[in-house]
């Protein structure tokens, strides 16, 4: 690879480009003819009808209200448009009415363009298309990055970082102006344009509040310019990432989740850069869930010296700040990535582990920052033969890496194979052999026996498990069973009120009681009891009569119970017992 500068005619770098689009593409295409999954794509996407069916209202709807524990409106009218072009009149197996090659394509295609925004970032730092192309392409091409791509619902991540990397790329372009002008950042089109990029980023996922952070260490430590010069400079970006900021903690359902002692975090911050660290040297058993929450971390006595590791590579690179300022951009990046979820606060999915890799996909931009530094300092045969040989492992395990995202079955089988230990990949798995024309209650129920007894606490599996004993009871009904019948029917009315208690001592938000309660008049119509179906979806409507599906449900109940009036004139619909449901809806 020959020496090159920032200063070539662009024309000449679309080669390069096309090649690392080439290369990304040809590692990942398969992602490209997989089929949705069973982890949170049946909320986001598929079985949500304000995706699969979108309309002005449903899309509208996603602006007004915040939903799952997040305010996402771009990322949800990003999939709205996607599912316009992506419908199919015949379902298949699953009732699936999308064709989820148009999703996967699209996270693909973001992938690759944020790469480039990776090689765009490197070049403009270091001057060097060898050392960007080469640290570009690790962005691209680790393993850790499948999941993130691979996921349909993982694409809130893509654009939020998409959006994040062209506001540093447009950041980079000015201040190299600036440099060579000797202008000012406030009398140009790139900080407006700034802005509006982080706003659709935090609206994409709030993860991208941390963006004026990395472009402060880049400023400061990459391109030695002043640190309060460029935080004045910085303004606008750092008071929209405290709106988002404060949107983001009111949208999570934090309160259900335990949080962490205070003692505890510093410890668990070292232990998850260890545990990150570890995944980017040696990316092998890799899954969606780590099972690692806050008490299984704290009682591994490694905990308790292991963070001698990130502490003293901390060190080290303090010593040499001034020597080899890059160590410390790159670390910093590499932490900033992650910082949301890193453990110093509570966040929603830290009741099930605070380590996953999607986490790590801004942060990846920190280690090829420090790869296209150390290429930059000794671009010789050797250097690119090593990079080579590396490239070339790293994109075939991501290629293998890829495989288990084809269907919802291979997911999960992979995640329990990666971590025997996961109650979500047994649960989600059940979920899976749930939904469809032909669910699978017989399947699906030692699985999620399996996930309660793994994770006790573990809402979820609770109801999914509710459902499936309903599901079997019914099933054994009409087969005359009427033993089984009323076995399973008396475990699935216990197992709805084991939830119940969960939530009421988790003190859950009014949303997630009111799809509980959603679950529960389901639940109660697999079981034939109309009435206190009825109770429970009036119930979920009183709680959260926002939601779309539940109005729905309602009244088609509605329309029931005025059916079964007509046909039984002095019948009256009875009111479900409330001994513990009442109070928890009532928080």
């Amino acid at each position: 690879m020959p020496d090159q500068t920032a200063h070539e005619n662009s024309r000449t770098l679309w080669p390069v480009r096309l090649l690392i689009a080439a290369i990304v593409i040809a590692t990942l295409c398969r992602l490209c003819a997989s089929n949705f999954s069973w982890w949170d794509d049946q909320m986001t996407i598929h079985q949500n009808s304000m995706i699969a069916n979108p309309t002005f209202a449903s899309v509208s709807f996603f602006w007004k209200q915040m939903t799952q524990g997040l305010y996402v409106p771009v990322t949800f009218t990003v999939w709205a448009a996607i599912a316009k072009i992506a419908y199919v009149a015949e379902p298949g197996d699953e009732m699936i009415y999308l064709n989820p090659w148009f999703f996967h394509t699209a996270n693909v295609l973001l992938h690759v363009g944020s790469t480039l925004l990776v090689f765009g970032i490197l070049r403009r730092l270091f001057n060097r298309v060898d050392a960007a192309l080469i640290g570009a392409l690790f962005f691209g091409l680790h393993p850790v990055q499948v999941e993130t791509v691979g996921w349909v619902s993982g694409m809130k991540d893509l654009l939020c970082w998409f959006f994040a990397l062209a506001i540093v790329s447009l950041y980079l372009r000015r201040v190299r102006a600036i440099e060579s002008a000797n202008g000012s950042l406030w009398k140009s089109w790139e900080l407006p344009a700034c802005c509006v990029l982080l706003v659709l980023g935090i609206l994409s996922k709030p993860t991208s509040m941390v963006t004026p952070a990395a472009l402060l260490v880049i400023d400061g430590l990459l391109l030695r310019r002043r640190w309060i010069a460029t935080a004045i400079e910085l303004a606008p970006l750092f008071l929209i990432t405290a709106a988002g900021a404060w949107v983001a903690r009111i949208a999570q359902y934090v309160d259900s989740v335990t949080p962490s002692p205070i003692w505890q975090r510093p410890f668990i911050i070292c232990d998850n850069i260890n545990f990150y660290l570890g995944k980017i040297l040696w990316p092998q058993r890799l899954g969606i869930d780590y099972s690692r929450t806050y008490e299984a971390v704290m009682s591994n006595p490694r905990v308790y010296w292991m963070w001698i590791i990130p502490v003293g590579l901390a060190l080290a690179i303090l010593v040499n700040l001034r020597r080899r300022p890059v160590l410390a951009a790159g670390a910093a990046l590499f932490l900033i990535g992650f910082a949301p979820v890193s453990g110093a606060v509570t966040f929603q999915m830290q009741h099930i582990s605070l380590t996953t890799d999607h986490y790590l996909y801004f942060s990846l931009l920190g280690i090829a920052v420090v790869i296209a530094w150390l290429v930059s300092l000794k671009p010789s045969r050797a250097t690119y033969a090593i990079a080579s040989v590396l490239l070339a492992a790293l994109a075939a395990r991501a290629f293998d890496q890829s495989k288990t995202w084809h269907d919802s079955e291979t997911l999960f089988q992979s995640t329990m194979a990666a971590n025997p230990n996961s109650a979500v990949g047994r649960n989600n798995l059940a979920a899976a052999y749930m939904g469809g024309f032909y669910p699978r209650p017989e399947a699906a129920e030692p699985l999620l026996e399996e996930a309660v007894r793994l994770k006790p606490d573990f809402g979820n599996a609770y109801i999914n498990l509710a459902r499936v004993k309903a599901s079997l009871s019914r099933r054994a009904k009409d087969a005359g069973d009427l033993a089984v019948a009323q076995k399973k029917r008396t475990e699935s009315l216990e197992t709805f009120d084991t939830v119940w208690r969960f939530r009421e001592a988790r003190k859950a938000s009014k949303q997630e009681l009111a799809q509980l309660a959603q679950t529960t008049a389901e639940g109660m119509v697999i079981l034939d009891e109309f009435d206190r179906a009825l109770w429970w979806a009036e119930k979920s409507n009183e709680l959260y009569p926002d939601d779309i599906a539940n109005r729905q449900l309602l009244a088609s109940l509605r329309s029931q119970a005025a059916s079964r009036a007509a046909t039984r004139p002095g019948s009256r619909p009875t009111t479900a017992p409330t001994p513990r449901d009442g109070s928890a809806s009532s928080r």
